[in-house]
């Protein structure tokens, strides 16, 4: 993992081949103590576990997709819980014949690239439990 600053409070994170980018990202977050932040992520990820919450349980449905796939689209934030970074990614994927799938990614390894870019906050956000889904939800 490579990251520059390219603005005021915008930063490019390069994922390698074989990183975890929920992974790489938390731990750039930790490194550089960032207190908050918009993430959006686009390139090609592999052996990816998305997942869907059902209201009804309370409980992710997750879904495993084996080989490789694009990551059309990757949207998520950093925040905190139990004092530490908490990064939550919603992805897009799609396979070669361009069908998508999507839900919360809970893991992916980057297969070619992952270009991650990350606009930090000014100030901390912190999750906490929800009360009608016993979510943790930004507070």
């Amino acid at each position: 993992m490579k990251s520059k600053k390219i603005g005021e409070e915008l930063y490019c994170i390069i994922c390698e081949k074989g990183d975890d980018i929920n992974s790489e990202i938390t731990n750039w977050v930790e490194a550089n103590q960032i207190p908050s932040g918009a993430i959006q992520v686009i390139g090609a990820i592999e052996d990816i576990t998305l997942g869907w919450f059902d209201p009804e349980t309370q409980k992710y449905i997750n879904t495993f997709f084996p080989g490789e796939f694009e990551l059309v689209s990757c949207l998520g934030n950093i925040s905190y819980m139990d004092g530490k970074p908490f990064i939550h990614l919603h992805a897009v994927i799609s396979d070669r014949h361009c069908r998508t799938f999507g839900g919360h990614l809970f893991s992916s390894t980057v297969a070619v690239t992952g270009e991650v870019f990350v606009h930090v906050g000014e100030s901390r956000l912190d999750r906490v439990k929800s009360g009608a889904f016993g979510l943790m939800t930004l507070r």
